[in-house]
């Protein structure tokens, strides 16, 4: 037998190129849009992907886990490290009734990180106070 036989085929650890590779920068620009999986495979269509639709879409999939993976702090180092703070859902849809000051669980720092990571919350804040206001003042 020979001395250099290795029973590991020569290519294990090699990835090999996918159909969908000279594509992938540009889903992921369609998904950071929210740009729908079956515009998506029309666009790419368009574009001369000849591969399967089950390709793409496994993808998607794989990377709506990985983006929500993240988001949750599971697997990306650079979140482990950082401390995420998360805003309970009914707190925030309590800041669209009441003012700021009314709204315990959320303080001035968090509402403004809030505002300044989601400015069209900002907007509906600010248009539903000033309406909530204007309508004690009607005469």
């Amino acid at each position: 037998m020979d001395e250099q036989f290795s029973p590991t085929h020569a290519s294990t650890g090699i990835k090999r190129l996918s159909i969908l590779d000279p594509f992938m920068g540009e889903i992921d620009i369609y998904l950071k849009q929210g740009v729908m999986g079956t515009v998506i495979e029309n666009k790419l269509r368009d574009r001369g992907y000849k591969g399967s639709s089950s390709t793409i879409r496994n993808y998607i999939s794989n990377w709506k886990k990985t983006i929500k993976q993240a988001s949750e702090g599971c697997s990306l180092e650079e979140n482990k490290k950082e401390k995420v703070e998360k805003l309970a859902r009914k707190d925030i849809i309590k800041l669209l009734f009441h003012p700021l000051e009314n709204v315990n669980a959320i303080t001035q720092n968090q509402f403004e990180r809030l505002c300044s990571e989601i400015p069209l919350f900002l907007a509906i804040h600010t248009t539903v106070m000033y309406e909530n206001l204007h309508s004690y003042f009607v005469f």
